[in-house]
């Protein structure tokens, strides 16, 4: 210290000892106040929260049970509300029957009296088109065209011209482009021989009337299109017997052109092939509905389109609520099981699963629209306009043969009834349609639901059955071929009902011995209808059990190819059948597929 030249007296040092203490205590008072707060901290973190915590169960338990006890309370007025709303639903449902009723007599009183105001049509009782082959098939002049007016109706003249299988017919202003008619979809009416006294002369714009009605009836004539119907008047009687001729001739002409194209005619001419081709327009799958019920209820209706007006009137013989009630009795009547619900029994069912095949009531209706169309499709037979092929399933499968089916295990208990409430109606549909419950497997040893929901499990076997899925399938496809050619519309719904997928390609062998390699369910019933027949009472069989695969399946696995590259549309067309192709082409068939033997 001396020799660093800083001296520090004695005292000085006593001094500083002392403070050095004072700042020990007051150091040793902080660290104990820090530890203190320290401590705070961790009782607050540690049993602080878990005291709040066990105060918060005790609040959210009592709120709880304050909710349990409200909701005791309202829980006992549920079954008066339930009560109320089933009879709730069940005014509505009378109600909506008795407007469905009223409107249904409402459109009868409308349909008798357009059918008594018939006449004033222009054609109430046509005639045969006279023919004459030196006139040709091209021509062109001017007509008188009635117009369509609502409040005056009057004659116009048009520049008309009939060639190359159409008709062109000009507007007053030439300058606008012609109304083309393509006289393949056209037919050609006269009126009877005692017209209509509603039938007006031609009036020109000066108000003029040089013909009378007799004449007017006698040189008029109508021409059908697929939209509209065009009125007519010739000049005098050899311009109308002229263009009565050319339009028929043309007409022959683009027919016979048409189906020689297709490979399904023959060159022909003369009056005997119009005669025929003519009477035979009306025999397809998309004439009038009732011509496919095969039913003697509608036979006066199949007869008259072998008369001399063709195809057209027998279209014409049933219309509009008619033509519904025709249908809707034939279906109830004329089908085992059809007269009552296939799902609750009520009587006089009034709506249709067109891919099932069944009949169903109102109430019943709403469950099925609610299961989706993947699994029911339902139509009205009073309010929808079905078409042919939806009428096939219900004709041909009806509610008795796919009860037999869908309710095979069914005890009569678990059935509901007219009376049941909507809950339990519901139930039983969802289990019956969408669960399949009371289906009876033939199998025995898989479960039919099962089936449709494997998983990654798809080729284990089950504890009590030695059949693998794939032997399953295997023998599923042999019934389904078997169903096929004998036309056994109740095997086709048990595979169906056991979850096989009907469009899947079939290489087995079936019965007869014969290897099939690739083809469908589709191919296997267009050549078996073709070349062996279905054994059936009906020629429309084979078109139900089409139907049934195609209503069924995914719209992709309908077009499916064998190992030749044929779609069932190439089957179709192979062996000539026509309303198959119609079916086929209604689903979306690809008529420019080309197979590996370029058939198509």
């Amino acid at each position: 210290m001396k020799e660093s030249g800083v001296y520090t007296p004695e005292t000085f040092t006593v001094e500083m000892a002392e403070n050095l203490e004072k700042e020990r205590r007051r150091l040793q008072l902080e660290v104990c106040e820090y530890f203190i707060k320290v401590n705070e901290v961790k009782s607050k973190k540690g049993a602080d929260f878990l005291q709040h915590f066990i105060d918060f169960y005790h609040t959210h338990l009592h709120y709880l049970k304050e909710c349990v006890e409200v909701m005791e309370h309202f829980g006992k007025k549920m079954p008066d509300l339930a009560n109320r709303i089933s009879s709730l639903q069940k005014q509505h449902d009378t109600q909506k029957r008795h407007l469905v009723d009223t409107r249904e007599c409402v459109r009868k009183l409308l349909e008798k009296e357009s059918v008594q105001a018939a006449p004033s049509c222009g054609y109430p009782s046509t005639q045969t088109v006279p023919v004459n082959l030196s006139y040709g098939t091209q021509k062109s002049g001017f007509l008188l065209k009635k117009s369509d007016g609502k409040v005056k109706r009057i004659w116009q003249r048009r520049r008309v011209c009939v060639s190359d299988h159409e008709l062109c017919l000009y507007h007053a202003d030439e300058s606008k482009p012609p109304v083309r008619l393509m006289l393949l979809t056209c037919q050609l009416k006269l009126p009877g021989e005692h017209p209509s006294p509603n039938v007006s002369a031609p009036v020109d714009q000066s108000g003029d009337t040089p013909d009378t009605a007799s004449s007017v009836a006698r040189r008029s004539f109508f021409l059908v299109s697929n939209n509209r119907t065009y009125h007519f008047q010739a000049e005098d009687d050899k311009d109308f017997a002229e263009w009565t001729s050319v339009l028929s001739n043309a007409m022959q002409a683009v027919f016979n052109e048409a189906m020689n194209s297709g490979g399904q005619g023959h060159a022909s001419n003369g009056l005997d092939m119009y005669t025929s081709s003519h009477h035979s327009r009306g025999s397809s799958i998309t004439g009038s509905e009732v011509d496919l019920l095969v039913s003697h209820a509608v036979a006066p209706s199949s007869l008259s389109r072998s008369s001399t007006g063709g195809s057209g009137d027998a279209a014409n013989v049933l219309t509009g609520a008619q033509l519904h009630q025709a249908i809707q009795r034939i279906m109830r009547t004329k089908v085992p099981g059809n007269h009552i619900c296939a799902d609750c029994g009520r009587p006089d069912p009034e709506w249709v699963s067109v891919n099932l095949g069944v009949l169903i009531c109102l109430e019943c209706c709403g469950t099925h629209r609610e299961l989706g169309v993947q699994c029911s499709r339902t139509q009205s037979l009073l309010m929808d306009d079905l078409s042919t092929s939806q009428l096939l399933l219900p004709r041909f499968i009806g509610n008795r043969l796919f009860n037999d089916v869908y309710e095979s295990s069914l005890s009569e208990t678990t059935k509901p009834t007219a009376s049941s409430d909507s809950a339990s109606r519901r139930n039983f549909i969802r289990c019956k349609y969408q669960e399949k419950k009371f289906i009876t497997s033939t199998m025995g040893c898989l479960n039919t639901i099962g089936r449709r929901r494997r998983t990654s499990m798809d080729t284990t076997i089950t504890a009590d059955t030695s059949l693998s899925s794939s032997d399953v399938d295997r023998f599923l496809k042999r019934d389904l071929l078997r169903a096929i050619r004998t036309g056994d519309l109740s095997t086709l719904i048990q595979v169906h009902a056991e979850g096989l997928d009907l469009t899947a390609p079939i290489d087995v062998v079936d019965d007869s011995g014969t290897s099939v390699v690739g083809n469908t369910a589709l191919h296997f019933t267009i050549e078996n209808a073709a070349v062996d027949g279905i054994l059936g009472s009906s020629p429309y069989l084979y078109l139900s059990i089409l139907e049934f695969i195609i209503q069924n399946s995914s719209a992709q696995n309908l077009q499916r190819e064998n190992a030749m590259g044929e779609t069932p549309l190439h089957y179709a067309a192979k062996f000539a059948s026509a309303d198959a192709i119609r079916l086929l082409l209604c689903i979306g068939g690809t008529p420019t597929a080309v197979s590996s033997d370029f058939f198509l």
